[in-house]
């Protein structure tokens, strides 16, 4: 807490920078707004994850994430087995990182006695990049898009 007698030239009250410029307490008017659209809600998210690699090995045996001896030979390659969820064993493809962007909307469509109707789309991007092996780094990219109706009653 500063004294009267101790306070510091240099610290000015409100009051003695009118003089200076600030010539009002009101706020400031605004030139320029930003576009409105009732019942608009706009969002976006974006987020990384990533891990480094900790393996060991012992004698020709295997261990851990990111083992460069892991081998994404088969990574690139589809397969029937591929879409039944089965995984060849000569593709580990440890995730390393993982990207996403998301952005959407939710609009409201009605709003009234018989309550609220809304629609909402988004997108989403996701990016996988996976450690490095033998047969290369394998990465993937997914674009995704979404639309939503709801009701909520009353």
């Amino acid at each position: 807490m500063w004294s009267s007698h101790t306070r510091p030239e240099s610290r000015q009250s409100y009051d003695s920078l009118s003089s200076v410029g600030c010539r009002t307490r009101q706020p400031l008017p605004t030139k320029c707004r930003n576009a409105e659209w009732e019942g608009l809600d706009v969002y976006a998210y974006a987020g990384m994850e990533e891990v480094n690699a900790n393996f060991f090995n012992v004698g020709t045996t295997l261990f851990g994430l990111g083992n460069p001896g892991f081998s994404n030979a088969s990574c690139l390659i589809t397969t029937p087995s591929s879409f039944a969820g089965a995984t060849p064993l000569d593709c580990i493809a440890n995730n390393q990182r993982l990207s996403e962007l998301t952005a959407g909307f939710w609009q409201n469509v009605y709003k009234g006695d018989y309550g609220r109707v809304t629609f909402g789309a988004q997108y989403e991007y996701i990016k996988r990049k996976a450690f490095a092996g033998i047969g290369g780094s394998p990465s993937t990219d997914n674009n995704i898009v979404m639309t939503s109706v709801r009701y909520y009653p009353f």
